[in-house]
């Protein structure tokens, strides 16, 4: 009998510390997944297959664990709104715990220079606030960029300003405009307000 509840108790050991290899006999990790040609000229196809679904698919998943992978491979449906807000190209993407993120940013997808309309209020993915700051409080590859744009000081300030590509009379970063805009009683809304006026 002691001899059986010394068996048991190994086996659930292996169980609870067990790893999984496929094509592979001794697995290095929780799953260790081999090739199955690891080398040659054998034309049979190795690798991961991620699930691929459309945006809409992403967009109404109710409970995604964090870290979960899928294939985004159609745009058409849905809307990049809500847990897709970022979903607005084919491609691999995680979910962070709020919304999917795109699994890798991608160098060709944008030219040097771009520029890129978000609501987000800090640095991210290799994007910066265009708020006025020194240069020389960037990274220094953000830095070189900057060089080579042709800015030197500070990065252009932005806020509350409206952006626009430059005439062919323009240098990069002309400021204009003025600090009012006169409008008529018929941009108004047709609503009667009631009231004795202050």
């Amino acid at each position: 009998m002691k001899r059986l509840y010394t068996t048991a108790l190994l086996l659930i050991g292996s169980f609870v510390f067990s790893q999984v290899g496929i094509n592979s006999i001794e697995p290095k990790a929780t799953l260790d997944i081999g090739a199955k040609n690891a080398t040659g000229t054998v034309t049979d196809t190795d690798g991961i297959l991620i699930p691929h679904i459309d945006r809409q698919r992403a967009q109404n998943m109710a409970t995604v664990a964090i870290s979960t992978m899928i294939y985004v491979n159609d745009i058409s449906t849905g809307t990049n709104t809500g847990k897709a807000i970022h979903i607005d190209v084919a491609g691999f993407y995680y979910f962070d715990g709020s919304v999917w993120q795109k699994l890798t940013f991608n160098n060709n997808s944008y030219s040097l220079g771009d520029i890129q309309y978000s609501a987000r209020t800090a640095d991210h993915e290799g994007w910066y606030l265009l708020d006025g700051r020194s240069i020389a409080s960037l990274p220094a590859n953000a830095q070189s960029v900057a060089a080579s744009l042709g800015l030197t000081g500070n990065l252009f300030d932005a806020s509350d300003k409206t952006l626009k590509a430059k005439s062919t009379t323009e240098s990069i970063g002309t400021v204009g405009g003025t600090n009012s805009f006169t409008i008529s009683q018929s941009n108004l809304p047709n609503i009667s307000l009631a009231g004795v006026p202050a």
